[in-house]
C-alpha cells in the first residue's frame, strides 16, 4: 500500500500505468493538472465529452459531466477524501464513471445539470440586449429558487417588488397564481403580508426618533393601566377564572368598512414604496380601457332605450313603501361604489343629492300616498349623503 500512495502531482504521473487506463479515455498532461477525458459520439456523429476527471496540483480532484461540475459524493464509496491518496483510486474512479456512462445513467443529479445551465446563461448576460438580458436573469433566478426547498428560498428584491405589485393590485389573483400555477416561483402570501405590515416599522426607523412619541407613550400607558384595572375587576369582582386580554378591543364598534379602507391604504403605500411607482402610475394601473368604456356606455344606452316610460305602478302603498324606497337608495349607492361609470349612474340613480319629494296636483291618490310614505320615512332616517334611486332600482 505504501508503494501505491502518491504525495504530489508529479509523483502521480510517474506511478500511473497508462496501459491500465480504460478505453476511450484520453489523458491530457498539463503543468498544473492531470486530465482524463471520456469522449462519446452523438446520434449526429459529433464527438462529445461525456465526463472528465481533473486532478489539480494539490491532488484535489473535480468531476465534470459535460460542462456541469459533479459533487465528489458520487464516488464516496471509492474515496471519502477530497484528495487523491493511492494511485489506484484514479483508476477506480475512471472505471466507475465509464460504466455509468455506458449504461446510460447520469453521473450527477438533475440539480447539477440545472446549476451548470445557470452558469452558462449567466456567462452571456453581458453580451445580450437589455430586454433579453433581463428575461434571462429572471429565468436564472427562477431556476435557482426551484432547486431549493420552499422554506430555504430567498427571493431577490426585484422579484419581491414585482410580487408586491401583483398582490396589491389583486390579492385573489395572486393567491390563485400561487395555488394553481407551478411554472413560476413567487414569494408566499404570508411573507408578502409580513412585508406590508412592516411599512409602519420602516417609517418609524427612518424617522430617526429616539423612541416613542409623547402621544404614543401616553396612549400606551393609559391602555396598560386600564387593562390591569379591568382584569382585577373581572377576576376579583366577577369571579372569572381567567381573562383573555387579546379579546378586549379598544374600539368595540369597529365596522368592516374601516378594515377594508385600512387595507386599501396599506396596499397603496406598498405599491408606491416597493414597486417604485408614483401615484400617477398607480392610478393608471386601475384605469379602465377606453374600448371597454365605450362598450359599457353603448350597453347603458341600449338599456335606457328599452326602459318603459310608464310611471310607478299604482298599487296599494303602505308604510313599508318608505322602507323600500330607502333600501333602493342604499342599493343605488352601493352599485355606484363598485362601478365608477358616469353613464351607468343614469340607470341606478335620479340624482346624487338627497331625495326631495315635492307634492303636486296629481289625480292618483295612490301616488300621493306613496310620496307621503317615502318622505316621512326618509326624513326620519336621513343623516345626509342619501341618493335618489331610479325607478328601475326601485
Amino acid at each position: 500500500m505504501q508503494v501505491d500512495k502518491v504525495s504530489s502531482l508529479d509523483n502521480l504521473k510517474g506511478k500511473l500505468d497508462s496501459t491500465c487506463i480504460p478505453l476511450k479515455i484520453y489523458v491530457q498532461d498539463l503543468e498544473q493538472s492531470f486530465e482524463f477525458i471520456y469522449l462519446i459520439h452523438t446520434a449526429s456523429g459529433a464527438p462529445t465529452i461525456a465526463f472528465s476527471l481533473v486532478i489539480e496540483k494539490e491532488l484535489n480532484f473535480k468531476i465534470f459531466e459535460g460542462d456541469a461540475i459533479i459533487q465528489p459524493s458520487v464516488v464516496r464509496h471509492i474515496t471519502i477524501m477530497p484528495q487523491i491518496q493511492p494511485c489506484s483510486e484514479v483508476l477506480n474512479i475512471l472505471f466507475y464513471l465509464r460504466s455509468r456512462s455506458e449504461c446510460g445513467q447520469r453521473i450527477g443529479s438533475p440539480s447539477d445539470t440545472v446549476t451548470s445551465q445557470i452558469r452558462c446563461i449567466e456567462s452571456i448576460l453581458d453580451e445580450e440586449d437589455n430586454n433579453i438580458s433581463a428575461c434571462l436573469s429572471f429565468l436564472c433566478s427562477q431556476m435557482r429558487l426551484s432547486l431549493k426547498p420552499p422554506k430555504a428560498r430567498r427571493c431577490q428584491p426585484s422579484l419581491i417588488s414585482l410580487a408586491l405589485h401583483w398582490e396589491n393590485i389583486s390579492p385573489a389573483l395572486y393567491k390563485q397564481l400561487l395555488r394553481s400555477e407551478r411554472w413560476v416561483v413567487m414569494p408566499s402570501f404570508n411573507s408578502l403580508l409580513a412585508k406590508n405590515l412592516l411599512i409602519g416599522e420602516l417609517d418609524w426607523k427612518d424617522s430617526k426618533l429616539p423612541g416613542l412619541t409623547k402621544e404614543t407613550f401616553f396612549a400606551l400607558s393609559k391602555t396598560v393601566t386600564s387593562l390591569i384595572a379591568l382584569s382585577r375587576y373581572l377576576v376579583e369582582t366577577r369571579r372569572l377564572s381567567y381573562v383573555l386580554l387579546g379579546k378586549i378591543s379598544g374600539n368595540f364598534f369597529l365596522s368592516v368598512r374601516q378594515f377594508l379602507e385600512a387595507e386599501k391604504k396599506i396596499r397603496v403605500e406598498s405599491l408606491v414604496k416597493y414597486s417604485g411607482l408614483d401615484l400617477v402610475d398607480v392610478q393608471s394601473t386601475f384605469r379602465t380601457d377606453a374600448t371597454n368604456e365605450e362598450e359599457t356606455k353603448e350597453s347603458v344606452r341600449i338599456l335606457l332605450a328599452a326602459l318603459p316610460a310608464e310611471p310607478v305602478s299604482s298599487t296599494d302603498f303602505k308604510e313599508q313603501e318608505g322602507i323600500i324606497f330607502y333600501v333602493a337608495g342604499f342599493i343605488s349607492r352601493c352599485l355606484l361604489k363598485v362601478k365608477k361609470c358616469e353613464d351607468c349612474s343614469e340607470l341606478v340613480i335620479q340624482s346624487k343629492g338627497s331625495p326631495s319629494i315635492q307634492f303636486e296636483n296629481v289625480f292618483d291618490n295612490c301616488l300621493s300616498d306613496f310620496k307621503l310614505a317615502s318622505k316621512d320615512f326618509t326624513d326620519q332616517v336621513n343623516r345626509g349623503g342619501l341618493m335618489t334611486p331610479s325607478d328601475l332600482i326601485h
